[in-house]
């Protein structure tokens, strides 16, 4: 007894069992694969689960409250088959008093219910149990928890996962439980996305912000997360414009800040790389240290973790290598928890920063090829293939051109095959092997490098000069030209004189009147 309790307590449940089964100390036994059975339920090792319930008697398990729970549990994540019988069982020795088991046991029988199609009786289970009434977290808690707990060892294993949550995504819809719905469109949209299904993705998360939208709960952080996750793909996509159009919406679902300063800033600096990115310009983000400071300190930290991301891109994109330091450290300072979910991203902000200084550019190789390793064996597909574009990128910074256009051959049909546009055309440096490439997919990712200003330009302005001409056609001040292309306001005043001198005016309307009669779009 004392062996298999040991044995028992160190994760050894079959050979536990084999000794206790000899001397028939089904007590015992049922105490061991007791305290086993829901840690297994959580990783999903449902055929552990089954082939320890087979080593016991059928009355045991069915008189042993947690087992016959997990008993019901393991039939509802397997096929659901015939999972009204276990359930019964389950309730006939779950006493009235153990509240945890009789709730969970109520959810079952709701899925119960609606195996068979019987929708007036799945109401009336939810009815009868407080805790699992519509509009409260309870109903499904147990399911959705179970498969989000769920971290296979073989990629495929997520099809698993994806049909476990459509599954309850199905019933939560049948009897129109919101909350369930939105939780499980949301994350069968976040795991297509790690598994570069970007169109998947976006149409599961779109449907959780349609029923976000429904219920009236456009500012909350279930609408702040579906829009923020929507605008991050559909960038990676290139689809800038509708990019912007999500993260406005995630900007209007942020009211549950009650600083309105922070709440302005933060849509500034989420914007920001988009708008960088349209207009194609080179710019100095302005001195914000004491904003990210006040979103640090007021705004639910899982925004904070997502803005110091947006950050930590942009002052990289400025070459402010140091800020994207600081902005790590800050990070750092936020709970445990949240911590654990920033690691790639910031080994991302890590490893970019990295390929721009050239005196580590020798030193890069091989903690690439680590990190791009260990992204490949958590089956994180989504940072992986940004770090084979960061090793392209490198081959080309020590001058091995040859594996460059090797590893950017393999890399394209898998980009194409994502969406994943941004992928390469945040790397400037890979136009020219694009350039060779013979693919009309390589071609056409080239031409969408660079500004969005015609190649020749009229009256030999420069690029931001041409900018600047658009901007004041659109009626802008010096103040919002300034903000649009994240420059100082004395910067647009000198593009202006440049503008005015090359085209031979004296104002603004002067310069728009001119250009149109050039025939300047």
């Amino acid at each position: 007894l004392r062996t298999a309790a040991w044995l028992g307590a160190h994760g050894e449940v079959d050979a536990a069992l084999t000794l206790l089964a000899p001397i028939a100390a089904w007590d015992e036994a049922a105490a061991i694969v007791a305290a086993a059975s829901r840690p297994a339920i959580l990783r999903m090792d449902l055929a552990s689960l089954q082939r320890w319930l087979a080593r016991l008697p059928a009355d045991v398990v069915t008189r042993t409250p947690q087992l016959a729970v997990d008993a019901a549990w393991r039939v509802l994540l397997s096929d659901g088959a015939d999972l009204q019988a276990p359930v019964d069982q389950a309730l006939a020795v779950v006493s009235e008093d153990n509240a945890e088991l009789r709730v969970e046991l109520g959810t079952l029988q709701v899925f119960c219910d609606l195996t068979r199609g019987d929708l007036p009786a799945a109401r009336a289970a939810i009815a009868r149990t407080e805790q699992i009434a519509p509009g409260s977290v309870g109903l499904g808690t147990g399911y959705l928890n179970l498969v989000r707990s769920y971290e296979p060892a073989d990629p495929n294993d997520f099809d698993q996962r994806i049909q476990l949550l459509i599954r309850g995504e199905r019933i939560f819809r049948a009897i129109g439980f919101d909350y369930g719905c939105i939780e499980t469109a949301t994350a069968i949209g976040l795991t297509k996305r790690l598994y570069l299904d970007l169109h998947g993705a976006l149409a599961s998360l779109r449907h959780a912000a349609s029923v976000i939208h429904r219920t009236g709960w456009e500012h909350s952080l279930y609408s702040f997360d579906c829009h923020l996750a929507c605008g991050e793909i559909l960038y990676e996509m290139n689809r800038i414009a509708e990019a912007r159009d999500e993260l406005q919406m995630a900007i209007r679902a942020n009211h549950y800040s009650d600083s309105m300063p922070a709440t302005t800033h933060l849509a500034r600096l989420m914007l920001e790389l988009c708008d960088a990115v349209e207009f194609g310009s080179d710019f100095v983000p302005a001195n914000d240290d004491d904003v990210w400071a006040g979103i640090v300190a007021e705004i639910n930290p899982l925004i904070a973790a997502h803005v110091g991301w947006f950050r930590i891109r942009r002052d990289l994109r400025a070459g402010r290598t140091e800020r994207c330091w600081q902005t790590v450290e800050t990070l750092r300072v936020l709970p445990a928890d949240l911590r654990a979910e920033m690691p790639g991203l910031l080994w991302m902000a890590v490893l970019s920063g990295a390929l721009t200084n050239p005196r580590q550019a020798p030193l890069l190789g091989p903690l690439l090829s680590d990190c791009r390793g260990r992204l490949e064996k958590a089956c994180n597909l989504w940072l992986a293939l940004r770090v084979r574009a960061m090793q392209v990128v490198h081959a080309l910074s020590i001058d091995d051109v040859a594996a460059a256009e090797v590893e950017l051959e393999s890399l394209l049909p898998e980009i194409e095959r994502s969406g994943m546009l941004r992928t390469v055309l945040d790397w400037p440096q890979l136009e020219p092997l694009l350039a060779r490439n013979r693919s009309p997919f390589a071609q056409r990712l080239r031409g969408m490098f660079g500004p969005a200003a015609p190649t020749a330009l009229p009256f030999g302005l420069s690029e931001h000069e041409f900018q600047v001409l658009r901007a004041i056609a659109a009626h802008l001040s010096t103040a919002e030209i300034a903000r649009k292309m994240f420059v100082e306001k004395s910067t647009v005043r000198k593009h202006l004189i440049h503008i005015f001198r090359k085209m031979g005016v004296h104002s603004r309307d002067e310069a728009v009147h001119a250009a149109r009669e050039a025939g300047v779009g």
